[in-house]
């Protein structure tokens, strides 16, 4: 019976020792596990911020853009008037010189 109860502890003995590796493997995984974790933690953070330097530069590139369109349709505008003011004085010249020539 001693002899039984001698494997039976060999037994309990080696299924601690198994017990305490796969406990050793799973506490340098999950280390490993945390350490990933705050290396993608921090590159989140500065991903978030720079999005945020990415909308608010779009939002100003936006803002200039419009700004610019308005520009240069108040520009075009301009030159469309002044191409009318070209267009009547031509008109004038005309007609006076049509006015010399009936004379």
């Amino acid at each position: 019976m001693t002899e039984k109860i001698q494997l039976i502890l060999e037994e309990i003995k080696l299924k601690c020792k198994e017990l305490h590796f796969q406990l050793e493997f799973e506490r340098s995984k999950n280390l490993e596990l945390k350490a990933e974790l705050d290396a993608i933690s921090i590159e989140n953070s500065h991903l978030k911020e720079r999005n945020e330097e990415f909308t608010q530069t779009n939002l100003k590139l936006v803002t200039e853009l419009e700004a610019t369109i308005k520009q240069g349709v108040e520009v075009h505008n301009d030159a469309d008037g002044n191409r009318n003011a070209e267009i009547d004085e031509l008109v004038r010249e005309i007609e006076y010189c049509i006015t010399q020539l009936k004379k």
